[in-house]
């Protein structure tokens, strides 16, 4: 962890509270991320970004496709 990590940790402290909301077409970015993220971790797999991208947003128009959830911390998505 860099030094920088480090300092963003602390500004998260444990009483912040964290929102759990549904995500909207502003948190397409955020979600495409942690997709990817998540992704790399758990299966070591790098996902086709525009598919990634056009994936996500095609459920965040049309709620018959499925749901995202976000957790939000300071207005910020955190998960």
């Amino acid at each position: 962890m860099t030094r920088q990590e480090a300092r963003e940790r602390k500004r998260w402290k444990l009483a912040d509270p964290i929102l759990v909301r549904p995500a909207t077409p502003s948190d397409l970015k955020a979600l495409v991320e942690f997709n990817s993220a998540m992704a790399l971790e758990t299966e070591g797999k790098n996902l086709d970004p525009d598919a990634l991208h056009a994936g996500v947003a095609a459920v965040l128009e049309d709620g018959l496709k499925g749901f995202y959830l976000v957790a939000e911390c300071r207005g910020n998505p955190v998960g």
